[in-house]
């Protein structure tokens, strides 16, 4: 929001056309992706999957630049940072790409119950209406209610996904897991909905690493054709929540390299 911010104000001090205008948009959007997350391939496909729609040669310059050059600079700056870190994982066994399959529909179910109870929230609710001041205060309880009840959904959800994708195994029961999926679906959406600082980015990510880990304690006791590691089906499932719920898969796949 901040890039594409910088690049509207710039476009429009300058007198450029409505076209530039858009082009300078997603270019500060991807910048402020390349800058973040260090990826400043995947801030490039972002402005041009999710903010333009489109692969257009003429947006394509202002956008490869200002994402490699704001990733560039911070990379100079601060360093080569990673948010989360995954041990090596191979393939051993082909078959298994039916189980990944299988999790990509499953993280698309997940991703559209996240989007419809976000858009709820987020949209008119009768019982606010006149009083606007209730919104955040109802929503704000129901959030205290569940990250008291289970401190793991607070925050960014980051140390507990590092668990998940640093390792082979999990020792969290798949049953624990889902019932945080389904908290942290709860705590996200509140939390926006009563208009709080966040986004989907790292709730994404939580939500695909521990529905990918429940996924294989489901099915890893019954798969007898492999071993199945809970950390690789973790690091899938963040890309494939991350592409439900932002509806971009090419930014998905890249942004968790």
């Amino acid at each position: 929001m901040v890039g594409a911010a910088i690049g509207s104000s710039i476009s429009r001090y300058s007198g450029l056309g409505e076209d530039r205008v858009r082009s300078l948009v997603a270019a500060g959007a991807g910048a402020g992706i390349g800058a973040t997350f260090n990826a400043p391939i995947a801030g490039m496909l972002f402005a041009l999957e999710v903010i333009l729609g489109t692969f257009a040669i003429r947006h394509l310059n202002a956008v490869v630049i200002a994402s490699v050059t704001a990733a560039v600079t911070t990379r100079a700056i601060v360093g080569e940072g990673r948010i989360l870190s995954a041990i090596p994982h191979s393939l051993e066994d082909p078959t298994e790409l039916i189980l990944y399959a299988a999790l990509g529909l499953l993280a698309a179910g997940v991703g559209f119950l996240f989007l419809k109870l976000f858009d709820f929230v987020h949209g008119p609710i009768p019982w606010f209406a006149d009083r606007p001041w209730l919104r955040p205060v109802v929503l704000g309880a129901v959030v205290a209610a569940i990250v008291t009840i289970e401190p793991r959904i607070l925050g960014s959800g980051q140390s507990f996904t590092q668990e998940i994708v640093g390792s082979d195994v999990v020792d969290v029961a798949w049953w624990t897991l889902l019932v945080l999926v389904g908290l942290k679906i709860l705590a996200t959406a509140g939390t926006l909905g009563a208009h709080g600082s966040g986004g989907h980015f790292m709730p994404a990510l939580f939500l695909g690493s521990a529905l990918g880990a429940a996924f294989v304690g489901i099915i890893g006791p019954a798969w007898g054709f492999s071993e199945l590691n809970a950390g690789a089906f973790g690091v899938v499932g963040m890309a494939a929540m991350f592409a439900a719920v932002a509806r971009a898969p090419l930014t998905a796949i890249l942004i968790v390299f």
